[in-house]
């Protein structure tokens, strides 16, 4: 990893640890986020008869559970390298994916 990426890396972690979130730019090229509003509405759709019942899905806001068992597109997200090393940057090394909301 070259200093630029590693500054980077510790410039978002800080931000994390000090205020709970980071923006990355870019992080997503323009097709994978159409795919990714593509698959979540797609999801929605599906859950819109148990959504409701459950208070996943308002007025206001839908929520959509375990997005890694719902499609491999899903999956691939936290691999994405330039998102893993920050994830270990303040995680660990061992860190596990335990949940994916939309």
């Amino acid at each position: 990893m070259d200093g630029s990426s590693r500054s980077s890396i510790e410039h978002h972690a800080s931000e994390i640890l000090a205020q709970g979130y980071t923006i990355v730019p870019d992080i997503l090229s323009p097709d994978e986020v159409a795919i990714a509003r593509d698959l979540l509405t797609s999801i929605f759709e599906k859950e819109s008869s148990i959504g409701p019942q459950r208070g996943w899905h308002t007025k206001q806001h839908k929520v959509s559970y375990m997005l890694v068992q719902k499609h491999k597109f899903f999956r691939s997200l936290p691999l994405n390298p330039r998102v893993l090393p920050l994830m270990r940057e303040v995680l660990g090394e061992n860190c596990i994916l335990s949940a994916s909301t939309a």
